[in-house]
């Protein structure tokens, strides 16, 4: 099977005929990140992922995961996630997808209506998000499905995705263009760099106190200079949004546009930074 050599695992039994394996820690059920690979393939550690590491076959899945990063409305994530047994004809199929994620379904929302996933990952939540249900995605992320065999395909838009909605995951194919652009996505790495910062106690009281006072709204460069300005402002206002504390507009490098990209604060999803949040305004 397609379960990593000497994995624990747990077997989910959906239907007759369909069985979900899950590795028992939770993880990856397998690495195909080998030196193997023609292509570029990666490890990308996260925590929303519990700071596992993780496999990314190809730049776009790297893409993919710098988005849901810095997304807010992702709340977690993980990559090579379960692998679905199911038979076609008569004959026994297997599938892994590239991602499995939790949203609200505010986000499902975007994509079921066109929006692209770099473009719906960037978006501020609608308020009304907040009150959502968390769902499950699934996700397989391609450079191009024209580059895929036909029986690949039918598996693809055929065979799995009704059985992932009789369950209740959402399923969808992303791929470079348009979902994953490189030129609307090449700066997120380097926000990214300040997820791990370590801040004083009162930075996050001081950035909602300070949105507060602005109803809400501001611009990159006053939220930069509310936490001290210069080099350690910026990376401030990174990390807060990270954190999914506050939002800012990364749909093009804020580097460029610091006085007319938006900050805002978002919906907060999720108990724990509800209660982040919480704590914050107490402190205030």
């Amino acid at each position: 099977m397609g379960l990593k050599r000497g994995i624990s695992w747990v077997e989910i039994r959906l239907e007759p005929g369909v069985v979900m394996y899950r590795a028992a820690d939770g993880g990856p059920t397998r690495f195909p990140v080998t030196g193997l690979k023609r292509n570029t393939t990666h490890l990308h550690p996260t925590p929303k992922a519990g700071q596992m590491l993780l496999p990314a076959e190809s730049n776009p899945e790297l893409a993919a995961m710098n988005l849901m990063d810095l997304s807010t409305s992702f709340l977690s994530y993980m990559a090579q996630p379960h692998l679905l047994v199911f038979h076609r004809n008569g004959k026994k199929r297997e599938y892994t997808p590239d991602i499995e994620a939790v949203v609200p379904f505010w986000f499902v929302e975007q994509l079921l209506n066109g929006i692209p996933f770099f473009r719906a990952a960037l978006k501020m939540p609608s308020a009304r998000s907040a009150r959502d249900p968390l769902v499950n995605i699934v996700l397989e992320v391609k450079k191009s499905m024209k580059y895929e065999t036909d029986d690949y395909k039918t598996k693809i838009k055929d065979d799995v995705p009704p059985i992932y909605g009789r369950h209740g995951y959402h399923f969808f194919v992303i791929e470079e263009e348009p979902d994953l652009p490189p030129k609307r996505c090449a700066h997120l790495p380097s926000i990214l760099m300040d997820r791990n910062l370590i801040v004083s106690d009162d930075i996050v009281p001081t950035a909602l106190e300070f949105l507060r006072r602005e109803n809400g709204v501001t611009t990159y460069a006053a939220m930069m200079d509310a936490l001290g300005g210069g080099p350690a402002g910026r990376e401030r206002t990174n990390y807060l949004h990270i954190q999914g504390l506050i939002w800012a507009d990364l749909s093009a490098n804020p580097v460029m546009r610091e006085a007319s990209t938006v900050v805002a604060m978002p919906p907060l999803l999720g108990p724990k930074r509800i209660a982040l949040a919480r704590r914050s305004s107490a402190k205030a």
